[in-house]
C-alpha cells in the first residue's frame, strides 16, 4: 500500500515496466506519473482511491491502462503535453 504522497510512482524515461495489484491512495498530486518519453508500460490491476489524479500521462505514448479500480480521485486518467497513441 503506498499513501500520502504528492507523487506516489514516477516512471520517467523507462520501458517496459508492469505496475499490478497496488492499492494507491491519499496523494496530492498523482497516483501514477508516467513521463518524459516513457514507452510500452503496463498499469493493471491496480486500486486508486482518493487521488488528486489517479494517473497522468505526459509526452508519452504506447503505455496501456487497464483493468484498475478508480475511486473518488478527482481526475481519473489523463493525457497532457504530447500523450498520445495510449492504450487506456
Amino acid at each position: 500500500m503506498i499513501f500520502y504522497n504528492q507523487n506516489d510512482i514516477e516512471i520517467v524515461q523507462s520501458s517496459y515496466n508492469k505496475l499490478s495489484s497496488n492499492n494507491i491512495l491519499l496523494n496530492s498530486q498523482f497516483g501514477i506519473v508516467i513521463f518524459q518519453k516513457a514507452e510500452y508500460n503496463l498499469i493493471s490491476i491496480n486500486t486508486f482511491s482518493n487521488n488528486n489524479e489517479a494517473v497522468r500521462l505526459k509526452n508519452v505514448q504506447y503505455n496501456t491502462i487497464k483493468e484498475n479500480v478508480l475511486i473518488n480521485d478527482t481526475k481519473y486518467i489523463e493525457e497532457c503535453c504530447g500523450a498520445k497513441n495510449n492504450n487506456i
